[in-house]
């Protein structure tokens, strides 16, 4: 019997990290989402790009807060590293000044990654991954 409950307590432990980790991917998915959203939805809107601008490290702090979070697959994992590239340029080119019209296409992409990203975890969720 002792020797059965060391397998169960280590398998236990291993699940427990694998659901430890799957909530921080959510959680670091959701924080980036939330500063996309403040960044995305005032230019799409509007054409305000002063809260894009204002938010712009933190938006590539939480791309790669996110990134760090995940235990992903390759693809995945690739797709962050895209994320938070362009993350950094936007950050770059906000500070350096770069007119909205500039900034437009590079927060777009940012946007679109973000959404392609949200769906595979998506279907990973439905599909019973995590």
């Amino acid at each position: 019997m002792k020797y059965f409950s060391i397998p169960v307590i280590m398998l236990m432990a291993v699940l427990a990290a694998c659901e430890k980790k799957a909530e921080q991917t959510v959680d670091g998915m959701s924080a980036f989402h939330t500063v996309m959203a403040e960044s995305w939805h005032p230019v799409g809107d509007s054409g305000n790009f002063e809260p894009a601008k204002r938010l712009a490290a933190d938006l590539e702090q939480r791309a790669r807060d996110w990134s760090a979070a995940v235990g992903a697959d390759a693809e995945t994992s690739a797709a962050l590293n895209v994320l938070i590239d362009s993350c950094a340029s936007f950050r770059k080119a906000v500070e350096i000044g770069k007119p909205d019209s500039l900034l437009r296409p590079t927060l777009a992409e940012i946007h679109h990654i973000f959404h392609k990203l949200h769906e595979k975890a998506e279907s990973h969720e439905g599909s019973g991954h995590h």
